[in-house]
């Protein structure tokens, strides 16, 4: 019997442990009986009691992994691919709410596509419960949203919810850790340069909390 993808869900953690127990409390039960699927959480400097709490219900089911200073997007999402052995790396963030058929569609996608090195699904925004004006109106009008493109292809991937084959990964490089936002378009142009092949699945949807300024946004 065909043995199913082994997949590692790699997710850092910024001083959000309040976002971080909603991201585990939506995607823990998803894992929790697929012993091909592994989830790493990576505190980017930023460790403390609340941590924690947060972590201690599912200790047996997480890797976390603490960093003792902040090194942004890149460094932890680096450190949290460093020895992993699964065939894919699939990225995400600490203040996204997966909907819960988001392990079972991302399982079916490898499956479905065995030739395809990088798949990069979409997110949308989840309003708070007292949006103000710039929250709504980006809530209300950005829809599924996240892949940039440009006219010769894909330019940048969507990390809150992008899968991408391990040693397809390691050929690139990996994350760059001086990148601490940006990290996600250094690695795509790097994906290209070693020759993966890309796909964009745009019914694999993942939530991201809109925030309220466009300070907040903008992160």
């Amino acid at each position: 019997m065909k043995q199913p993808p082994t997949i590692r869900i790699i997710v850092p953690t910024h001083g959000r442990p309040d976002d971080l127990a909603i991201f585990l409390g939506a995607l823990v039960p998803q894992v929790r009986d697929r012993s091909n699927v592994r989830l790493t959480i990576v505190n980017d400097g930023t460790h403390d009691g609340a941590y924690e709490q947060v972590i201690a219900p599912h200790k047996t089911l997480i890797d976390y992994r603490i960093r003792p200073e902040r090194g942004g997007c890149g460094a932890a999402r680096r450190t949290g691919a460093q020895g992993v052995s699964e065939d894919y790396i699939v990225t995400s963030d600490d203040d996204c709410v997966p909907p819960p058929y988001w392990v079972a569609q991302l399982v079916a996608l490898v499956e479905r596509h065995p030739e395809i090195d990088v798949i990069s699904g979409l997110r949308y925004f989840i309003p708070s419960k007292n949006p103000g004006v710039v929250e709504r109106y980006f809530t209300a009008t950005h829809g599924a949203f996240g892949v940039a493109r440009s006219d010769h292809g894909i330019i940048r991937i969507a990390t809150p919810t992008a899968v991408i084959r391990r040693e397809t990964y390691e050929r690139a490089g990996g994350f760059a850790p001086e990148f601490k936002v940006g990290e996600d378009t250094f690695l795509t142009l790097k994906l290209f340069e070693a020759g993966a092949s890309f796909l964009v699945a745009d019914t694999w949807l993942t939530g991201h909390k809109a925030g309220q300024t466009l300070r907040e946004i903008g992160r």
